[in-house]
This record gives C-alpha cells, structure tokens and sequence, in this order.
C-alpha cells in the first residue's frame, strides 16, 4: 500500500513537471509566432525639406510614421527611409514594396505607374507666388510676371514659368532650398518665388518673416499629397486608406498638423471656401484657369 501511495505521488510530479515543461516550451514559439504576423513597411521619404523633416528624427514625415505605427501595431511596423528622388524613381522601376508620403499622382507617371495604388489626400497643398510685404506682386496671368526676376527651387519644374522663360518673355534664377528663397525674397533679390504653401507657411514662422513676406492669392499650382503604394498590396492599402480617411476627424493628428501651420491643409475646398476670409479661388474639376496660367495638381514636380 505503501508503494503504490509513493508511486502515485511520483506519478503527480511528473506530470506536473511535464505539464510546466509544455508550456514554457511553447511559449516563445508562440512570441515569435505574433512577432511574424507583423509585417515590416519600408517608408521611403524625398521631401528633405520643412516641414517633412526639420531636424534630426523631427518633423512631419517621422510624426506620420509614428502615427501610423501607432496604428497598426500588431499588424504593421513602418520603417522611414530618406533618400533623394531621382534613387527612389530607380527603386519604384525596380518594383520594390514601398509606400511613399506626400506624393502626388501628376508627380509619379510614366511606364511603371501602372503599378502604383493611391490612398484618398494626406493633405492638399498649393504651390503659391511669394513676394516682400512692401512691395507685394500680384499675378493674375503669365503677363504679370514680365519684367520681373522670378526665385525658383533647383530641380523644380514650374508649367507656365519655364515655357515664358524658354521664350524669352520671363527671367528665373534659382535657389537650393527654400529658406535660401525666403531670404532672397525678403531682401528684394529677386521679384517673385515660387514656394509650396506647406513649406512658406511653417518657414515663415520658424524664421520670423510674417510682416515681411507676402502670400498671393492666386496658385502657381494645386495638387493632393497622398501616399503612393507601389506594387498589389491590398490589405496595406486599405489599411492606409482607412487610416487617411479617419485621421482628418483624429484629434491626435490635426494637433500634429497644427504643429506645423498646416490645419487648413485637411480641409478640402468646399470647406476652405466656407471660412471667413478665404482667399482660394475655387477649384473644380481639378483645374483652375487664369488667362493664360493654369494651375493643375501635381504639376510643380522635382527633376
């Protein structure tokens, strides 16, 4: 009796033993079973310029990926990536998985966009005619510009501008970045520049240049910054896309937008145009037209 007693209690141990090996057995498996589920996302940024990046690991471009970690965590980790335009049209060409922000779709053509997806806007942006306060330029068509020297960003294409400068009728200079611009600009060197508003709004600010720089009201351009997938992605896509669509009404986002100046960029027109004081012409069909200048999304775009 004895023995069978001590026998059964052996018996216990080892099973409960067995039991606790089991389990801790199969626990990372399980850990590394969840890490594997998430999917990492290689985030390709080119706007090295404010607000997208203002510092090192600062600005808007890491605040997105932030966000959109935040909100794909356990699904997807995004990773941002920096690098210059001209490497990430030869990375698209080569068919790599990536998404890139603040992209438009006039931008990115040609023979390989046909695998390109497209969330709904990030923000909609406009590339505006920047002149000193005490002596502002008005352009109301490509005539207003005669005689005058028009500040330009190296690489950047301007529709209208460079056909009148190609033809004699408008002179350009051009600058490598913008706070060179805004210098430029507030120190009479030149006329007229030409600047997106995302950037115009946030540098004048940062560099103090509220009383001495002047915004025209008429655009050089309109065009919608979205997020651009390369290659059949779906559930990413829609992901992204419902995150796009929500993060316009997410309080989170529109205080990071606000970090920025860039509130009004969320709004589509319709709503712009329902402020006190708005100064956008309206836009439809997405094109505007002013006596001879046209100002089309998308088409103000980096060599």
């Amino acid at each position: 009796m004895l023995y069978l007693v001590r026998a059964l209690f052996f018996y216990q141990v080892f099973v409960a033993f067995s039991v606790v090996l089991a389990v801790g057995s199969l626990w990372p498996l399980n850990a590394l079973s969840t890490e594997a589920r998430v999917t990492t996302v290689n985030v390709y940024n080119y706007h090295k310029t404010p607000p997208f990046v203002i510092g090192p690991q600062r600005g808007l471009s890491y605040d997105l990926v932030t966000y959109l970690n935040r909100k794909g965590v356990g699904r997807y980790h995004f990773v941002l990536t920096h690098l210059p335009k001209k490497r990430l049209e030869r990375e698209l060409e080569l068919g790599r998985k990536v998404i890139v922000p603040w992209a438009s779709t006039q931008e990115f053509q040609g023979p390989y966009s046909y695998r390109y997806r497209w969330t709904d806007p990030l923000m909609n942006d406009e590339n505006v005619f920047i002149s000193a306060s005490n002596n502002p330029v008005e352009v109301s068509d490509l005539s207003s510009l005669d005689d005058k020297l028009i500040g330009g960003l190296l690489g950047y294409r301007y529709r209208g501008v460079d056909e009148g400068v190609r033809r004699g009728r408008l002179k350009r200079t051009n600058v490598p970045d913008e706070r060179a611009l805004l210098r430029l600009v507030s120190h009479h060197r030149v006329d007229v520049g030409i600047l997106s508003q995302s950037s115009a709004r946030y540098l004048i600010k940062e560099i103090g240049l509220e009383d001495q720089i002047h915004l025209g009201e008429r655009k050089q351009s309109i065009f919608a910054r979205q997020i651009l997938i390369n290659g059949y992605m779906p559930r990413l896509k829609k992901f992204l896309n419902d995150v796009v669509v929500s993060m316009k009404r997410d309080a989170e986002w529109v205080a990071i937008m606000a970090k920025y100046h860039l509130v009004s960029s969320l709004l589509d027109q319709r709503q712009k145009n329902s402020l006190p004081h708005a100064s956008e012409p309206e836009v439809k069909d997405s094109k505007v037209q002013y006596e001879g200048t046209e100002a089309i999304p998308g088409r103000c775009s980096r060599i």
